[in-house]
């Protein structure tokens, strides 16, 4: 069964902005945030409350915590105290590790009808979370269930290699490696500017679709994936596990070349 692609939802204007697919899936009235008091944290919390204002709803808490941060438990009394519908998690590492076990105490996420990660449960830290991050809805760039229940052309040869499945990293890493030596083979050879101009409009044929490194910008596009936090299968070896909620087209988010662009 292919995961269902979000309609389009115009033009993003940053990378924040890919969460607006789910929000429009799920237009729950009201919204906390718990984020890094970092710039990344800020500038994600500010474009999520943005679009939670354009859809007709409203942030009621915004947190940011020190990083790091030891001891959330001042930070979940706080959301536990009438806790919105939704929840957005912008706490990454070893502190979303944190969180997320220490929420458990308290069955906080279980609070929430809808819990969304962004950089929270990704596949670095899942295993390290568990069960703690069941039900949780992550943005990812892959996980090997995009490329579906029977063989995996990249999933397969990877974990024959390396004795285990790839994750998000890896993928991208591979993804590179194509993209260069695609760009080599065009261009004839290994000199930088030479390379640098054959990957301009080059197309890369990967297991989660074309990805197309626009010419003018330099940017790649590629899809959006959101998958659930879910109990593995018994047999998998593993606590907990992914399932593809929904997939974004890379032309529903990114926002599109700036003539400004001097790349």
């Amino acid at each position: 069964m292919q995961p269902e692609l979000f309609p389009g939802q115009g033009i993003q204007r940053d990378a924040g902005r890919d969460l607006q697919g789910v929000l429009q899936q799920n237009p729950l009235e009201s919204w906390d945030i718990i984020a890094g008091d970092t710039t990344s944290g800020h500038d994600n919390a500010e474009s999520f409350a943005e679009d939670v204002q354009e859809l007709g709803g409203e942030v009621r808490k915004q947190l940011f915590t020190p990083v790091p941060t030891p001891d959330f438990g001042t930070y979940i009394t706080q959301l536990n105290q009438e806790p919105a519908k939704g929840l957005l998690a912008i706490v990454y590492g070893a502190d979303g590790v944190t969180f997320a076990k220490q929420q458990q105490q308290f069955g906080l996420l279980d609070k929430y009808e809808v819990v969304l990660g962004n950089n929270f449960a990704i596949p670095a830290v899942l295993p390290a979370m568990g069960e703690a991050a069941l039900g949780v809805i992550q943005n990812v760039t892959y996980v090997p269930q995009v490329e579906g229940d029977g063989p995996r052309k990249f999933a397969d040869a990877f974990a024959k290699i390396a004795g285990h499945e790839p994750d998000d990293v890896a993928f991208d890493m591979y993804t590179s490696m194509i993209a260069l030596a695609q760009a080599m083979n065009k261009a004839g050879t290994e000199e930088a500017a030479a390379v640098s101009k054959a990957l301009e409009g080059l197309v890369i044929d990967s297991p989660v679709g074309p990805l197309e490194i626009r010419a003018e910008d330099h940017q790649m596009s590629r899809p959006y994936i959101f998958a659930e936090v879910v109990a593995a299968a018994p047999d998998s070896g593993k606590t907990v596990d992914y399932q593809i909620k929904s997939i974004i087209p890379a032309a529903d988010y990114m926002p599109p070349p700036s003539p400004e662009c001097t790349m």
